[in-house]
């Protein structure tokens, strides 16, 4: 019911001479200045562009098609409306669109750009089509992005606690059925929960996944993570609005996790450290992502928290059983299982 486009300006040069006894459509520019764009993908999966540009179900005279090229496709200063599903309409203003050499049954290079308002911006280029006949959102394409010093804060709710600034470099790959997509992933200052502090060393996240736009699932296959020396990697499925993940955290230095409590709120008691050792964990991550829980072992070994006399602070059992008291307290294995979720 929405219009997928209003625009108060319109810029066309045509060959009129060969529209008219020719029936091609030869357009060498056209502009459109400060339009109002609205995209949405119903939960079935279908877009309101999905028919624009479809050939007609009508039979045709023989003389009623008209051969379409256009030299430059410009649109300036527009504002973006874009909603999936059941979900809030995410909007981006001052969104430039250029496509050059369209033609019917082959693929046309373009580029967007636009800015965030919570700061930061994004730059696609690639190629796109041929235009798919059926359905316009099934159209091939190939093409990098790049997302600039993206505030977290404007992107995610404030109630989440997470922030950080977030900068992305990467390429998709589709063939208008499948998306192939690898990324590098870079955020620092990254703050993960609500009184949490940030992380001085910056998190690197490098991924690979593959997605069906029909069925609305996927997989990741590559996630690896580094934030100094801590190394992990996310793998698994992905069927909106469900995940099954699986986090890996091989034997990493205690000294690396120590940088990341902070942004956890994770408090060690005064004046105590967690010092030497290794830790490792296997997470397995299920549910939406608004209700996600997070199962499975972890494990310190061989590890001093120093600054803490654990037989002071149990001084009756010390007596009992011999512990020998001191300024630190060795940890040789400390293993759990431990569930976060929303209950």
């Amino acid at each position: 019911k929405t219009p997928f486009l209003h625009t108060k300006a319109l810029m066309m040069s045509i060959d009129l001479w060969q529209a008219v006894f020719s029936h091609k459509l030869n357009i060498s520019g056209v502009t459109i200045d400060t339009p109002e764009t609205v995209l949405i993908q119903e939960p079935s999966g279908q877009w309101n562009f999905s028919t624009l540009g479809a050939k007609s179900q009508k039979p045709s005279s023989g003389n009623e098609n008209l051969a379409l090229s256009m030299k430059s496709l410009k649109i300036n200063s527009a504002r973006l409306s874009l909603t999936q599903g059941n979900g809030q309409p995410q909007v981006f203003d001052n969104v430039s669109i250029e496509v050059k050499d369209y033609a019917p049954g082959s693929a046309f290079p373009f580029s967007l750009k636009t800015k965030l308002a919570g700061g930061g911006d994004i730059a696609i280029e690639g190629k796109a089509g041929p235009i798919d006949p059926v359905d316009t959102a099934n159209t091939p394409l190939m093409a990098s992005f790049k997302l600039n010093n993206a505030d977290l804060a404007g992107v995610v709710p404030a109630s989440s606690g997470i922030g950080g600034i977030v900068s992305v470099d990467g390429n998709a790959n589709s063939d208008g059925h499948t998306l192939q997509l690898t990324a590098k992933i870079t955020a620092e200052k990254l703050k993960l929960v609500p009184r949490g502090t940030a992380v001085r060393n910056p998190l690197v996240f490098d991924v690979a996944l593959t997605e069906d736009f029909k069925q609305h699932a996927g997989q990741m296959t590559r996630g690896d993570i580094a934030i100094g020396a801590v190394k992990a990697s996310l793998t698994g499925t992905f069927a909106q609005p469900v995940m099954k993940m699986i986090l890996s955290v091989p034997a990493v230095p205690v000294s690396g996790l120590m940088e990341l409590l902070p942004a956890l709120d994770i408090v060690m008691p005064s004046g105590a450290a967690l010092e030497g050792g290794t830790a490792a964990a296997t997470r397995a991550i299920s549910g939406p992502a608004s209700a996600v829980t997070i199962s499975g072992p972890v494990s310190v070994r061989n590890t001093r928290l120093k600054g803490f006399d654990l037989g002071a602070k149990m001084s009756p059992i010390e007596k009992l059983a011999g512990i020998k008291s001191g300024p630190n307290t060795e940890i040789e294995t400390l293993s759990a299982n431990v569930r976060m979720a929303p209950d």
